[in-house]
């Protein structure tokens, strides 16, 4: 793409995204475009829209190792209550 055209043509269903001059960026929202790497290190920089990435809800706590083995505990015993309980089915319904 270094050519400005894409070598695939028009099967390339990639978004070529080009940045906009600083003139026309001017023009369209008066005022200077942010950097783009003011996001990295350091204070300050553009802030405006940035959002929280975390795709846990609001007040979601992760589990510790020991309620997670719990939990795991808890399933297994089940899982096998399940089976022991199909089997017995089983051994009725044959005999």
């Amino acid at each position: 793409m270094e050519t400005g055209r894409c070598s695939r043509g028009t099967m390339c269903n990639f978004l070529h995204l080009k940045m906009v001059g600083k003139r026309l960026y001017r023009e369209l929202h008066g005022r200077e475009r942010p950097s783009l790497y003011s996001h990295r290190g350091g204070g300050g920089g553009y802030q405006r829209g940035r959002r929280n990435r975390s795709r846990s809800p609001a007040g979601y706590r992760e589990e510790t190792d020991e309620e997670r083995r719990a939990k795991i505990a808890r399933w297994n015993r089940e899982r096998r209550e399940q089976k022991r309980r199909e089997a017995e089915e089983a051994a009725v319904g044959g005999a």
